[in-house]
């Protein structure tokens, strides 16, 4: 760590030491989607100091970027990607960022933030890490003003798989039936977003929504839930929202990033859920 990184990085050393700090400098994190939770991430993971972020998002702007993405506020450039890049850069320049996993240190640990808005998309990203897992792997999903992040773990490989991590969190319904009303409403709205289930019309697709709830045990849900995941968009969270679960989001991987090789504890959730309305809720979970 050169003495300029040691004077910027002063405090949060002091809070949880220099090895810790030396391991997020070691650290690349690849972000799929920079839109809402992933923005608030990002931001804070390379105030943080880790080693390399890159960035890849495609789309192309829209109003709710242009009023609530602050990274994408005051920037030059027609994706969200190119902006994104730019905000992150000017915040910290002892962080690489770029726009291309292939462009950072290959030798640092590697984590993945990924958006997905359909149970297919999660399943194809488990999937396609199987041969190669990252340290971490995040999946990050949202309904309206809920936003639930999967947390995968490498280290847990040896006694279950990513992909049967990813059931376990989606598709076990003794599991799911446990889980508070947050979590069960985006897993309904990944399933109804799901392939041929999304272009259902909707009466079919409420018919449908009622029998996953009885076969995933979604017992938390009631009448007004169901309707929310019909309706309710599975893009981009409300800032306040966002901003809440994005910051939860990389308190949780700082802490994990830390310890990447150490065997699991207490405090290596599984799931965290993010909920807000006339309060805000916060859970995390096994």
């Amino acid at each position: 760590m050169a003495d300029a990184e040691a004077v910027r990085y002063d405090r949060q050393i002091r809070l949880w030491g220099k090895s810790m700090q030396q391991q997020l400098m070691h650290t690349n994190v690849v972000f799929d989607g920079i839109a809402g939770v992933a923005a608030e991430a990002a931001k804070n993971l390379v105030l943080a100091g880790v080693g390399g972020v890159a960035v890849a998002d495609a789309a192309e702007l829209d109003e709710v970027d242009a009023e609530e993405n602050y990274l994408m506020q005051g920037e030059p450039g027609s994706t969200r990607a190119a902006r994104a890049i730019r905000s992150l850069r000017r915040l910290n320049p002892y962080v690489r960022v770029c726009g291309s996993a292939a462009e950072l240190q290959q030798a640092n640990t590697l984590v993945r933030v990924v958006f997905i808005a359909s149970l297919d998309e999660g399943s194809a990203c488990v999937e396609a890490a199987a041969a190669s897992p990252p340290a971490l792997l995040v999946l990050h999903a949202t309904l309206a003003n809920t936003v639930v992040a999967f947390v995968l773990y490498r280290k847990l490989t040896t006694s279950c798989a990513l992909a049967e991590q990813w059931r376990r969190l989606v598709a076990d319904p003794p599991l799911l039936s446990e889980k508070p009303a947050a979590y069960q409403r985006v897993i309904l709205s990944l399933y109804l977003h799901n392939g041929e289930a999304a272009r259902l019309p909707f009466a079919e697709a409420a018919a449908a929504a009622y029998e996953w709830m009885d076969a995933l045990q979604l017992q938390q849900l009631c009448a007004a839930d169901v309707e929310a995941a019909l309706r309710g968009s599975a893009s981009v969270a409300g800032a306040v929202c966002a901003t809440v679960a994005g910051a939860c989001v990389a308190q949780h991987l700082i802490r994990q990033m830390g310890s990447p090789r150490a065997e699991t504890d207490e405090q290596a959730h599984r799931w965290l859920a993010c909920a807000t309305g006339t309060e805000v809720e916060c859970l995390t979970g096994m």
